[in-house]
């Protein structure tokens, strides 16, 4: 997703009334079939804000509720996707009554998925998430993915869904055919567009008869209480046992000094939390706790109805006097990991939003949720680690790729980066890998085992990468400070950053997962192997580094990936060098290392530089030459060499500026930057 600027076309085309009442309705059917939606009616846009390109939508007469036409929103169209389609609502609404209200078709076996922008800039804070599961779940959560409430919805059959916002109030009711499931407080009390984005390859919905309204005036409440935001923190695998928090948010002009809490759930008899003696005032909450829950396996459901506020028998609003917990709990398949590589960079606003959700995750589901912040994005980016980001080839900054099933067209918002790493956890694996190593604390030299071993009988050819990260990194240059647009608060709360300033001197920052150094990103002799294999047969793989002087050896991972040589993740592990040394250090029969230091003199240089490096193995080499857009500038190839390699580079005729040196040999590839003066 990339952020755009809403022209002045977007805030004046919606029928406006001498009440200042805003309504805008498109069923669809006045288009043609495969026309482009923003082409067809320029109210629509995409994300980027290029109406008739891949991000755009195609009208659709293959199933609609209102004949004859619908969209159907997925991961690409004919031209190539991913889609990302943006209704500008025609400007930032943070009182009076907006209403939204569309139909939906979710075909069975596929998810869905949509959002709230709280501001006209798309990319700068989701009001709401809107999340729709395989298994007829759906869940609301806010900025910080926190969720707001849970419900059922139908699937493989069209269903009207409806948000009903009283923004003076901070009430967001949500009706599903009509009849209202649920309603909460949110944190961002904004709305500005709703973006509908397919999240995954399995993500595919229609949508039809969109309609939407504001109107100024709002009905104030004397009395009503809401609960909401039923907060389960210790995360949806089976077995796990907490306490989940919900809130009583004060939608009313009456302090609420009392109320009852009824809470059901399936075989057991209901629980009552009597809340007396508190005081809470108009638009502010609190957090209470409700009864034990131990997750199993599947659907877990609780029901929390609230009553007596204030003794009396009704309150103003009885649409948010109740609130489902609903969680789908999944058994970890055993012996599997789930690799999450982050795109960030210090130069990146919005980038404290990926640490947030990369460090709670994996603190969240330990040793499960392997986390890697690949650093790039920028020539001045100091953990820059240029061959991992080349090869990653992220689309945007931050975004996430969960087992790398998405792509620079498909990454996902940190945010949302759960879902799928409780997908991918369940699949049991093909082979568990084991991290053994043996370090020489002295020279800083590091000999990794990667010990692979099939679970179940496979056959073709898999091969073994390894990733080294670095936690607890703290920089003392300007460099190292963190660019942070949630300053302030006014981009909604994310983590604390909104208590820190723009940017976050380096000083106060602390930057983990960081990718320090790679080996094997892509197939090659070295680090593949072929089948058939049989359950139980065992495959070890080595590397051989040595650790800058400046990294830590004791917050050093040590990450290795196995893959099929179509790149389809396998698994992987991670282990700091004290673990993988108990583990022990195995002699393999793959024997991979890293390319030594490339060393570019004169650099900056002007007419010539001169690349000298020392290989590992013997090996055919080339010398590619890249400007920072990624373009192949130049090619030298130094044919097959056994020790020492000197490649002279004829800079003359190059523009001023940046490039990469990329040093490609059988054992891997090394990047270096050179300056041309």
């Amino acid at each position: 997703m990339k952020q755009f600027f809403t022209s002045l076309c977007f805030i004046l085309l919606f029928t406006i009334n001498s009440f200042s009442q805003i309504n805008f309705s498109d069923n669809f059917d006045s288009y043609t079939p495969g026309v482009y939606l923003g082409v067809a009616n320029t109210k629509w846009s995409t994300w980027g804000n290029k109406p008739g390109s891949d991000e755009d939508v195609i009208i659709s007469s293959e199933r609609s509720l209102s004949p004859n036409n619908a969209i159907k929103i997925e991961t690409s169209n004919p031209a190539g996707g991913p889609m990302d389609v943006i209704l500008p609502f025609g400007a930032k609404y943070t009182t009076g009554v907006f209403k939204y209200k569309m139909s939906m078709f979710v075909p069975e076996g596929k998810t869905a998925y949509f959002n709230f922008q709280g501001n006209v800039v798309v990319g700068q804070v989701w009001a709401v998430n809107a999340i729709f599961s395989q298994t007829g779940d759906l869940q609301i959560t806010n900025a910080s993915n926190v969720p707001l409430l849970t419900e059922k919805f139908p699937v493989e059959q069209w269903f009207d869904i409806e948000f009903d916002i009283n923004l003076s109030s901070n009430l967001w009711k949500l009706s599903i055919d009509n009849k209202c499931v649920g309603a909460f407080g949110n944190t961002t009390n904004s709305i500005a567009s709703i973006d509908l984005f397919p999240t995954s390859d399995i993500c595919e919905f229609f949508v039809d008869d969109v309609s939407f309204s504001h109107d100024p005036t709002a009905t104030a409440l004397p009395l009503d209480g809401g609960i909401s935001e039923i907060t389960w923190t210790k995360g949806k695998l089976t077995g796990t046992v907490d306490k989940p928090l919900f809130s009583l948010r004060n939608h009313g002009s009456t302090t609420i000094t009392s109320a009852e809490i009824v809470v059901s759930r399936p075989g057991l008899p209901d629980t009552t939390v009597v809340l007396s003696n508190i005081s809470i005032l108009k638009n502010t909450k609190k957090n209470y706790n409700l009864p034990n829950v131990t997750l199993r396996t599947g659907v877990n459901e609780a029901k929390a109805r609230l009553s007596k506020v204030n003794g009396q028998a009704l309150d103003g609003e009885e649409c948010n006097n109740f609130a489902s917990f609903i969680f789908t709990a999944v058994q970890p398949a055993v012996h599997k990991a789930v690799l999450v590589e982050e795109a960030t960079g210090t130069w990146c606003p919005w980038c404290p939003r990926g640490a947030v959700f990369m460090d709670g995750l994996s603190t969240l589901y330990k040793g499960l949720f392997i986390p890697i912040a690949m650093h790039g994005g920028s020539a001045t980016e100091p953990m820059r680690l240029a061959e991992y980001e080349t090869f990653l080839d992220f689309g945007g900054f931050p975004t996430v790729r969960v087992n790398r099933i998405t792509n620079a067209d498909t990454d996902i918002n940190p945010a949302l980066a759960e879902s799928p790493f409780l997908d991918e956890i369940a699949k049991a694996p093909e082979a568990k890998i084991v991290a053994g190593a043996k370090y020489n604390a002295t020279t800083k030299k590091l000999d990794v085992s990667a010990d692979v071993e099939f679970l179940e009988d496979v056959d073709g050819d898999f091969y073994v990468s390894l990733v080294l990260t670095e936690d607890d990194i703290k920089g003392t240059t300007a460099a190292y400070n963190q660019a942070n647009n949630y300053a302030g608060g006014t981009n909604g709360p994310m983590g604390g950053y909104e208590n820190l300033p723009n940017p976050v001197p380096a000083a106060q920052m602390t930057y983990d997962h960081v990718a320090r150094a790679v080996s094997g990103l892509e197939s090659t002799p070295e680090n593949t192997i072929s089948g058939p294999f049989v359950k139980g047969d065992k495959v070890t793989y080595n590397f051989v580094t040595t650790l800058a002087a400046t990294w830590k050896s004791d917050k050093i991972n040590i990450i290795p990936i196995l893959l099929k040589n179509s790149n389809e993740y396998v698994n992987a592990t991670s282990a700091t060098i004290a673990v993988a040394v108990a583990n022990g250090f195995t002699s393999g029969t793959k024997e991979i290392e890293f390319i030594a230091d490339v060393n570019i003199a004169p650099n900056p240089a002007r007419t010539y530089a001169n690349v000298t490096f020392v290989l590992n193995a013997p090996s055919d080499v080339k010398v590619e030459m890249y400007n920072l857009a990624g373009t192949l500038i130049s090619v030298k190839d130094a044919g097959y060499n056994t020790d020492i390699v000197e490649v002279r580079l004829d800079t003359q005729n190059l523009s001023t500026g940046m490039y990469m040196v990329k040093v490609v040999t059988s054992s891997g590839n090394k990047y270096q930057k050179l300056i041309i003066e």
